[in-house]
């Protein structure tokens, strides 16, 4: 089966990237036997519409299932219409290969909130230091 994982970088012992539309990279795995092709995640450069352009890349290649940190609805919306199950996960691509092989990965059953840009939620609260 061939599966994608949202990566950090371009091999195995790469973090699985948090965010499925703005990942760098998706390697694109055999589960069997673990042989993969790293490909670039273009839509992350893109304004909006980033886990759809993402998504649409996967239904391309074929995979039939997706593991990442983040799913959102978007994605998630895209990804279900192709019939393609989704995963969530962390840590390192080779460990989690090997969690999905044993069927030990949380299977997505709805989307995740949206994620925006490329940092944090904006969770602060402005109260930084003030200058004279």
């Amino acid at each position: 089966m061939k599966i994608a994982v949202s990566s950090t970088g371009d091999s195995l012992q790469s973090q699985i990237d948090p965010r499925f539309g703005r990942c760098k990279n998706f390697l694109v795995v055999d589960a069997t036997d673990s042989s993969f092709t790293s490909v670039e995640n273009k839509a992350q450069f893109e304004g909006h519409g980033a886990g759809i352009s993402a998504a649409q890349l996967l239904i391309n290649l074929g995979v039939k299932a997706v593991i990442s940190g983040h799913v959102g609805p978007n994605a998630f919306q895209a990804l279900s219409a192709a019939n393609i199950k989704m995963y969530t996960d962390s840590g390192i691509v080779l460990e989690t290969i090997k969690k999905f092989n044993e069927g030990k990965l949380m299977q997505l059953t709805q989307p995740q909130k949206a994620m925006y840009g490329r940092g944090s939620d904006g969770g602060g609260r402005g109260q930084g230091r003030r200058r004279s």
